[in-house]
């Protein structure tokens, strides 16, 4: 306290004001970033980076959500209600033989077990793809030592957003389940190459048993493991000394000669593989003599079908797939090669012969569909990353190649507003080329109608109904539980049947025996367009520059999937009886 003299010689008492702190230099914001940044360099015990774990964390459970949120949404297609139904056949009566024509037993096997602990529906039909949607990005983790650090981080990214991968994880088909399969192959053949551990030796002989019990398509991947040996022992051979200058884990022929050395080893991975083989195509022993008709029948089978040209696609049918939904192999793959082919390790060599013979092989094969996108997507997918994740290491490597990481993430930002909404929004709506010939929403709405009728009736499963050949499936898995209704060829007189489902085409035929019934017309299913590609030809690029009116509706559907031809039908007429039209 300080005292101030004031006219008249009185004082006021003042306070004195404190001093001001000395100020420190401000510690610059920089030091808190590079403390973020430490943090995040640092190593975790799972061989990453905590910001490489943070993301490949973050990546799964997307993946997670993305396979398995509202999987029963989308009505079944033609196939899945008959990969569901014959497995709802094994869930009830463990009643199952191979046929060629459905693919191999192990998904039915797979989706019989998750009824039994899932319950029966459509989302549960989808529970095997969705889990094996999610193991094939998980897959990528025992990669890392082949694919680099960065580029695993980037393959689980691309198979995390690839429209193909999660659209076909949502699918009770079984190419998600011959991806994973893939995988878990070339994870053995990298395994052994570089340590010559013995159970990769049983990991490749499991993966392939289980592969060839999966789908028939197995035999492309074999034959392009097995070229790419035979062509790298030959090389081996050919060039003397190439196999004595080379590092063990670089030479096939070392690889085959310990191997052999290991004659015991192999013999186990061939019981191995023959134990899974047979214990399936016999269906558990019931059929012993079908053990081989998985070699035999598969093989009659689709050699067969190749003549056949199912689905009647082009030549280029993947040149225009992989653009549209794998455009980040398709925008990196030709620099990938070329990078990848020069640097030329054996692991990186096979990377570039697998994706390319992948589109040499699913090109010339007579059937080109949709959902065998993924056996073009997972090569291309593994390549890139790799490709990318080299021109990205090191301290300055994304600042060095800024164009590379914003067409990444540009093309990231594109995946995702394709994928989604294929998977979440339209994905029983054909506006993609990859929903090919699609049950509409109109058939669980009929087999709603029919359970409603049947409850008023109070005849349950009981009730009496009539659908034509043309419709038995998906109809087939969505009154599995009916045991009145007739499948027949030709409608003819329906007696007292509460309900009479009949194809469009045969409406006017139909309707002679059906004067008591009043028709609801629906759609049974529904194709893409596809004439707006069939009908390119090598001027679309002039044409898209130079026609407005082209240019407009491919960015309209680029863009927000506005098609400029409507969608194709196949329409069926849903009969309810007179009496029984007020129940509905």
């Amino acid at each position: 306290m300080s005292t101030k003299q004031e006219s008249g010689g009185r004082s006021k008492p003042t306070r004195s004001r404190p001093a001001p702190p000395v100020s420190s230099p401000e510690e610059p914001v920089t030091a808190h970033w590079a403390a973020v940044s430490a943090w995040l360099r640092a190593e975790t015990p799972f061989g990453l980076s905590r910001w490489q774990a943070l993301v490949f964390l973050a990546v799964l459970v997307f993946v997670a959500f993305t396979r398995f949120w509202d999987l029963g949404a989308r009505a079944l297609h033609h196939d899945e209600s008959m990969h569901a139904r014959f497995s709802w056949d094994i869930y009830r009566s463990f009643n199952y033989r191979y046929n060629p024509v459905l693919h191999g037993p192990f998904q039915f096997y797979l989706t019989a077990f998750m009824f039994f602990l899932f319950g029966v529906s459509d989302a549960v039909a989808r529970f095997g793809p969705a889990l094996f949607g999610v193991l094939a990005v998980l897959l990528v983790y025992p990669l890392k030592p082949y694919l680099g650090r960065n580029g695993m981080v980037l393959a689980a990214i691309l198979m995390g957003i690839s429209p193909p991968l999660l659209y076909f994880s949502r699918f009770a088909r079984n190419d998600i389940y011959i991806v994973v399969w893939t995988m878990l192959i070339v994870l053995a053949l990298y395994g052994w190459l570089h340590t010559r551990q013995r159970w990769y030796i049983y990991l490749g002989a499991s993966a392939v048993g289980f592969s060839l019990a999966t789908k028939e398509n197995t035999y492309i991947t074999l034959a392009i493991v097995a070229t790419f040996i035979a062509g790298r022992f030959l090389q081996e051979l050919i060039q003397p000394g190439l196999a004595q200058r080379l590092p063990s884990h670089e030479s096939v022929k070392s690889a085959l000669a310990d191997l052999w050395r290991e004659r015991m080893l192999l013999l186990a991975g061939v019981v191995t593989f023959l134990v899974i083989f047979v214990t399936f195509f016999t269906a558990f022993y019931t059929y012993p003599q079908d053990f081989a008709t998985g070699v035999t029948k598969a093989l009659e089978y689709w050699l067969a079908q190749h003549g056949v040209n199912r689905g009647n696609q082009p030549i280029w049918y993947y040149f225009m797939q992989v653009p549209l939904y794998e455009l980040i192999v398709a925008a990196f793959a030709v620099p990938a090669l070329w990078a990848l082919a020069r640097r030329g390790t054996l692991t990186d060599l096979f990377l570039c012969y697998w994706f390319v013979a992948a589109v040499i092989l699913y090109s010339v094969a007579g059937e080109r569909m949709p959902w065998l996108v993924l056996h073009l997507s997972l090569p291309g997918i593994l390549l890139v990353s790799r490709y990318l994740g080299l021109m990205f290491s090191g301290p300055d490597g994304l600042r060095q190649n800024r164009i590379a990481v914003g067409l990444c993430v540009f093309i990231g930002v594109y995946a995702l507003h394709t994928g989604l909404p294929l998977a979440f929004s339209h994905g029983d709506t054909p506006l993609d080329t990859l929903v090919y010939v699609q049950t509409t929403p109109d058939v669980p709405y009929v087999a709603d109608q029919i359970e409603q009728i049947s409850r008023k009736l109070a005849s349950g499963t009981e009730t009496v109904g009539i659908i034509d050949n043309e419709d038995s499936w998906p109809f087939f898995w969505y009154l599995r539980d009916y045991t009145m209704i007739a499948y027949l060829p030709a409608i003819g007189d329906p007696g007292d049947a509460a309900f009479v489902i009949v194809t469009a085409s045969q409406f006017d035929v139909a309707r002679e025996h059906l004067g008591n019934y009043v028709p609801f017309r629906y759609k049974l299913r529904w194709w893409f367009p596809e004439t707006l590609y069939r009908e390119l030809s090598l001027t679309f690029a002039f044409d898209f520059v130079l026609n407005a009116e082209t240019r407009g509706n491919f960015l309209r559907w680029l863009v927000s999937r506005q098609l400029p031809q409507p969608i194709g039908s196949q329409d069926f007429y849903f009969f309810v009886r007179r009496d029984l039209v007020q129940l509905l």
